[in-house]
């Protein structure tokens, strides 16, 4: 019983944070900024340097308009709310930003400032597209209305992809004004983050079996 209290427990967990698609799920959403990966500190301020890399990570503007930011925000970009870092990236409407792994990710977490359903992130795998998931379906406790002045729509999102899915470059875009990000990074999960999925899935499982059992066994009213 313990151990079917638990799953439950984590079955919960991961039904608040909802899949982004059938290839990628949110196991995480953290406010704050979180440190780590590439923080563009290095970068200089204004367009982005086509091939600039940092944490073994190579940004490549695939289209004009992205660029490395400071305080304070302003038409083109808003400043993360929660950053404490003195950079980010504004990839602004019509522009494209991508990026490349040199290897094999099945992870990627990064904040996320000023959530917007029209930014949006392609993952690719050997140049062909694996998935693509938006700012209006990624987590459904998070806002995607552009908010700069809180933690419902600014937030360090882990996404991870499903078991035997992998990527090794990834497209951020964005159809308008603007697409903020800071402190990316990209791995593997552990194994005991795959063990807790499975486990929370389990208890989905078992508790939709328990729900279908009581309705077959409920008596006919006469």
């Amino acid at each position: 019983m313990k151990l079917l209290s638990a799953a439950a427990a984590i079955a919960t967990a991961f039904c608040l944070a909802g899949p982004a698609s059938a290839a990628v799920t949110v196991v995480a959403a953290i406010p704050g900024y979180q440190g780590g990966g590439a923080g563009f500190e290095g970068a200089a301020v204004g367009a982005l340097t086509s091939g600039y890399s940092e944490a073994g990570i190579t940004f490549t503007t695939v289209s004009p308009s992205v660029q490395v930011k400071q305080m304070p925000s302003d038409g083109d970009g808003a400043f993360p709310f929660g950053d404490t870092s003195t950079k980010y990236v504004s990839v602004l409407g019509g522009a494209t930003l991508e990026m490349s792994f040199g290897s094999a990710m099945s992870k990627l977490g990064f904040y996320w400032g000023s959530i917007d359903g029209y930014n949006s992130i392609s993952f690719y795998k050997g140049g062909s597209l694996v998935e693509t998931v938006s700012g209006s379906v990624v987590l459904p406790s998070l806002v995607d209305n552009g908010g700069q002045a809180s933690f419902s729509s600014n937030r360090y999102v882990t996404l991870v992809m499903a078991s035997g899915v992998s990527f090794d470059t990834v497209r951020f875009s964005s159809s308008s004004n603007s697409f903020e990000f800071d402190n990316i990074a990209a791995g593997v999960p552990e194994p005991s983050t795959w063990a807790m999925m499975l486990l929370g899935f389990a208890g989905l499982s078992f508790a939709s079996y328990r729900r279908s059992k009581k309705a077959v066994a409920a008596p006919i009213a006469a």
